[in-house]
């Protein structure tokens, strides 16, 4: 019995570390908690929890916790139960919407303080310069374009967009960025003021063509979709596909056991194709040899370059780049920074190859050729600056590049070009053809710093023929040659050179040509 006794004076002793337990045989302490004792053990044990506690289960004995927040208790239990301490913080802001009599949108301005019904304009959302948001044929909010007129604004519910009324013009956006982010399906042209950004393309016209492909939009990619059946092997150069959207593609066919194993786009990859061309090989006589199929080869166009001066808006809409009447398409108008002056070397400037590039392939696009009635060339303006150029440029037929002075631009080749680089390339080298007035003028050719290897030159070609291939032109050929001509192709050729100033390095040991004709 005394071992009895004092079995429970321990456990009670324990047991009032944490809450205060009673043991007995058959009652329950005064204003406490009963609690089984256990499996298979008779009689009950209880828990006495201070004020604000209740007993809370545990893998052993229940223990007494303290209830914390917003929890209400009477006899008859939980009245009310609170919310967290995370949400408690926003109380007073619930409480000044609560207290508000009228209704609209609800600004706050600090904490418990809010108003209704009033904005500013410094609280509303960024947006594209010149444009208004609404519901423009939509229940869903968008933004229209709104243009510079001289007369009245006016709005259509049939085009959904704002145009001019009596004495209003074709409208005018600040850049070509500003532009491409609005919706100007409701006009015809367009135009765009200044540069908002070095490379932005901006000083242009542009003409709405719907979705008809770009004309500054080249072929990038493609495969044989359809081998056909030829009685001639070999490789015909300067073949021109048929069919497509586009024009002014020529490439090379190689053909290989009766059937064509590849076509390679060659010069300045055509203009206006479009992905998903399938396009025919034809029959004919290339460079004295005759390609004959029965079955003819098909080439499709699998991708074509996005274009650096066209550009589509916000509705989908294709913006066709346009020279003015009497005017020249522009590198800066296709992208280049000429940002290379100044620089410490090559790596802090921008590589305006593409730009300048783009802007001589979409000059050189035409109908026909001047001897057959059409048109084909014209020429491109390089402003004043430095303009740098990683992997060299082909001018294409009929094209000429221009600066504005003899020492008011300068294309500056990229120390990192090959050693087998020509800079300009006059005429497409791989389609065996002539290149009739093709040719640069006003300008400084800089070279690139770095060694070479074989017959590589400033200014090259194999195909030009022209009176006015270099005028007014300075060449720091660095290593190069200043001009390395071959006797290509197209037969007798005509390359004038005037008022050109080559300035060899007088470090280096003169270059040696056995080439048929160099300087």
């Amino acid at each position: 019995m005394n071992r009895t006794l004092g079995s429970q004076a321990a456990l009670a002793l324990v047991l009032s570390a944490t809450p205060v337990f009673a043991q007995n045989a058959a009652t329950v302490a005064n204003n406490a908690f009963a609690i089984g004792k256990g499996p298979g053990v008779t009689g009950f044990g209880s828990v006495v929890c201070t004020s604000a506690q209740v007993p809370i289960g545990q893998a052993g004995a229940p223990q007494c916790k303290t209830i914390t927040g917003d929890v209400s208790f009477t006899a008859a239990g939980a009245t009310s139960i609170g919310i967290g301490s995370a949400v408690q913080a926003f109380d007073t802001d619930l409480a000044c919407i609560a207290a508000l009599s009228s209704t609209g949108l609800i600004k706050r301005t600090g904490s418990g303080t809010c108003s209704a019904g009033t904005v500013a304009l410094s609280d509303l959302a960024t947006g594209t310069q010149d444009t208004v948001v609404g519901y423009f044929g939509s229940t869903t909010a968008s933004a229209a374009a709104v243009p510079n007129c001289t007369g009245s604004l006016t709005y259509s519910t049939a085009t959904h967009a704002f145009g001019c009324g009596a004495g209003g013009s074709s409208s005018v956006f600040a850049s070509r960025a500003v532009a491409a982010a609005t919706n100007l399906s409701a006009f015809s042209v367009i135009t765009t003021q200044g540069y908002g950004s070095a490379g932005d393309g901006g000083g242009a016209t542009f003409r709405n063509v719907g979705s008809a492909p770009f004309i500054d939009s080249f072929v990038s990619g493609g495969s044989v979709t359809t081998a056909g059946t030829c009685s001639t092997n070999g490789t015909f150069y300067g073949v021109s596909p048929t069919g497509g959207t586009g024009g002014k593609l020529q490439g090379i066919v190689v053909i290989a056991g009766g059937v064509m194993t590849s076509f390679t786009p060659t010069g300045s990859k055509g203009n206006s194709y479009t992905a998903g061309d399938a396009l025919t090989i034809p029959n004919g006589s290339y460079n004295g040899s005759t390609l004959t199929c029965s079955v003819s080869p098909r080439w499709t166009v699998s991708s074509v370059t996005t274009p650096t001066a066209s550009f589509t808006d916000a509705a989908g809409t294709h913006w066709q780049y346009t020279v003015d009447a009497g005017n020249y398409p522009n590198v800066r108008q296709f992208g280049a920074k000429l940002d290379r002056a100044g620089k410490a070397n090559d790596g802090l400037a921008t590589n305006d190859q593409p730009a300048i590039q783009n802007a001589l392939n979409f000059a050189g696009y035409g109908v026909g050729g001047a001897d057959t009635g059409g048109f084909a060339g014209g020429k491109v303006i390089v402003p004043a600056g430095t303009a740098l150029v990683c992997g060299g440029v082909v001018v294409p037929f009929s094209v000429k590049l221009s600066g504005v002075s003899n020492s008011g631009t300068t294309l500056k080749q990229c120390d990192a070009d090959g050693s087998t680089q020509q800079f300009i390339t006059l005429g497409d080298p791989q389609n065996h053809q002539t290149a009739h007035f093709v040719g640069i003028e006003h300008m400084t050719l800089f070279g690139a710093n770095a060694a070479i290897s074989g017959t590589v030159a400033m200014v090259y070609s194999n195909s030009a023929n022209s009176n006015e291939a270099i005028v007014d032109v300075s060449i720091y050929p660095i290593y190069r040659a200043c001009v390395f001509t071959e006797i290509g192709y197209g037969g007798a050729g005509i390359f004038h050179i005037s008022q050109m100033y080559c300035v060899p390095n007088s470090e280096l040991a003169p270059v040696v040509w056995t080439a048929p004709r160099w300087i």
